[in-house]
């Protein structure tokens, strides 16, 4: 499979680059937002609202379907949670105070 691999060596590079873009892209949007709100977690604070409506209007317009959540379900997911919120508020406290160059050697 010669050309097989060479698809998936080429899917796989443009890939990475599209996260690549999009990452770089998102820290400089990111930065751009912390330095014009008072506080670092409102724009943590407004994505988060915001996916969550785009996830609500998605299911309400029947494009995805997800069940509600029970509370011994949710109860189950905090940790997860936790082990999620804790480094996306880190990092956004990170964007606050660094420039975006220091921010990119540190993920690199």
């Amino acid at each position: 499979g010669g050309k097989a691999h060479r698809m998936t060596v080429v899917g796989g590079t443009m890939m990475v680059a599209l996260y690549v873009i999009c990452s770089s892209s998102m820290l400089v949007i990111n930065k751009a937002s912390v330095d014009a709100l008072p506080f670092s977690y409102t724009v943590t604070a407004l994505q988060t609202g915001a996916s969550a409506l785009i996830l609500l209007l998605s299911r309400a317009l029947g494009l995805i379907s997800f069940p509600n959540p029970s509370a011994k379900v949710i109860w189950g997911w905090l940790g997860v949670l936790a082990a999620w919120v804790v480094p996306i508020l880190c990092n956004m406290n990170a964007v606050s105070k660094v420039t975006v160059e220091t921010m990119m050697m540190f993920r690199s």
